[in-house]
């Protein structure tokens, strides 16, 4: 009788369970993939003094890969530890996308990530976009990929 009431609970746990692979796949379904004509690789500019002591970088289409998962998983901590009252930073896919790659002082990669809902002309695919209001129609964000963490998120304020 013991062995009969574990069964079915061993048996939906092991049809629940998710590889690592599946559950990549599934983050990468959720992303919504943002195609080419949704974002930039933008060389870096020292004028905006985004990063202390970096040199321009290139970043490689994993690294793009990696990039969106850990900006995914980072909206979603974002969105989900601000107020009820507060915006929260929009879907990937309604955005265009600046990425500006740098190595920084210690040789590790960092991504400064710049979402722009408004962008009337090209100009965003060439050089960095920087805007102090906007409120949720902006957002920056900041990614070292060599360490996976996701640092200086959020929106832009309301002038």
């Amino acid at each position: 009788m013991l062995k009969a009431t574990y069964f079915p609970v061993i048996f939906l746990a092991a049809l629940s369970y998710k590889s690592p692979n599946e559950i990549g796949r599934y983050y990468k379904e959720k992303l919504q993939k943002i195609d080419t004509s949704q974002y930039a690789v933008v060389k870096y500019d020292d004028r905006y003094k985004i990063f202390n002591n970096a040199t321009p970088a290139t970043i490689s289409t994993d690294e793009i890969d990696t990039l969106l998962n850990l900006l995914y998983e980072g909206i979603s901590k974002y969105n989900n530890s601000i107020k009820k009252n507060e915006l929260m930073i929009r879907k990937l896919h309604q955005y265009k996308i600046q990425l500006v790659p740098v190595l920084n002082i210690r040789g590790e990669k960092e991504i400064w990530v710049n979402g722009l809902c408004e962008e009337r002309d090209n100009a965003w695919k060439h050089q960095i976009i920087y805007v102090f209001d906007g409120g949720n129609c902006y957002f920056n964000a900041k990614i070292n990929l060599t360490t996976k963490k996701v640092y200086e998120i959020g929106i832009h304020g309301f002038a």
